[in-house]
């Protein structure tokens, strides 16, 4: 299990064994063509739990989400330092 927190504090689990699929592969080659299947990504790496959780953590309080802020943290969550023990 990979922990993490994105940069708006939210604490996350990715399972390894999802980042080690074909699938996961397939999916990140269609978010490099396609910007929006970054979503499908997201989804896929955090599992809809934790992706639905991410988005009420940094859901203002109008009940909005920001796109540059969703962005960032998906990004965060891309970009998390694994460390072996």
């Amino acid at each position: 299990m990979i922990k993490g927190t994105t940069i708006s504090g939210f604490d996350f689990e990715i399972d390894e064994e999802i980042l080690d699929s074909w699938e996961y592969m397939e999916a990140v080659r269609n978010a490099d063509v396609n910007p929006l299947a970054i979503i499908d990504l997201a989804i896929m790496t955090l599992g809809t739990n934790q992706y639905n959780a991410l988005k009420d953590h940094i859901r203002s309080k109008y009940g909005k989400l920001k796109i540059d802020t969703v962005k960032a943290d998906i990004i965060s969550v891309f970009n998390v330092k694994v460390e072996k023990n």
